[in-house]
């Protein structure tokens, strides 16, 4: 049957279909229905049942060619402001020139630049890590590919903490120039059991 799997149930016994289980679990697919300065995706967050979480990003863009997507993380449904932010991103363009970006103390992170060109749009993965657990502070890891606003590809690659312990529920995605993310930006989210 579909979703299940073939499974041994004990020596001289029949085998039998069972629910195929996994730790790679799909929690959730939004996409953008309209244009927003700030774009909140929250409450899928459950530290009983995952202890990573994937976040895939898809035909992402915004409305300042050139500019920085930039994200923060979500605290009790609210997207949080604070200068606690921490990261380091590298950025290839195929025009030969790298860039490295490194800040501490901001109020968010970077992800990658992005064009406002709908077949040159932002995708990638964060891969965020142990969301709830309120003894540490929380980090991420982060790899994208777009376009940079002229012709050029662009790849990304870094990660980041948020210098707090209080448990995470969601993230936040936004421009550096203040412009709209589009909509059709698509977010699906993966929890991984530990």
């Amino acid at each position: 049957s579909d979703g299940q799997v073939l499974t041994s149930t004990g020596a001289g016994s029949p085998p039998a279909f069972e629910a195929a289980g996994s730790d790679y679990v799909k929690i959730q697919t939004t996409t953008l229905g309209s244009g927003t300065a700030a774009w909140s995706v929250d409450g899928w967050i459950d530290g009983s049942t995952y202890k990573a979480y994937a976040i895939y990003v898809y035909n992402f863009s915004h409305a300042d060619n050139g500019s920085w997507v930039q994200g923060r993380w979500n605290i009790s449904g609210s997207t949080h402001t604070g200068t606690d932010y921490s990261y380091c991103v590298a950025q290839a363009h195929s025009g030969g020139s790298i860039d490295a970006t490194q800040e501490a103390s901001q109020s968010y992170w970077r992800i990658a630049t992005n064009s406002t060109t709908t077949s040159k749009s932002l995708s990638g993965q964060i891969i965020l890590y142990d969301p709830t657990n309120t003894s540490f502070f929380h980090g991420h890891t982060q790899v994208f590919f777009g376009y940079d606003g002229t012709t050029n590809f662009i790849s990304t690659a870094g990660g980041g903490v948020l210098r707090s312990t209080s448990a995470l529920t969601g993230i936040t995605f936004f421009s550096s120039a203040g412009g709209d993310i589009t909509a059709g930006s698509t977010v699906t989210i993966y929890g991984i059991k530990g």
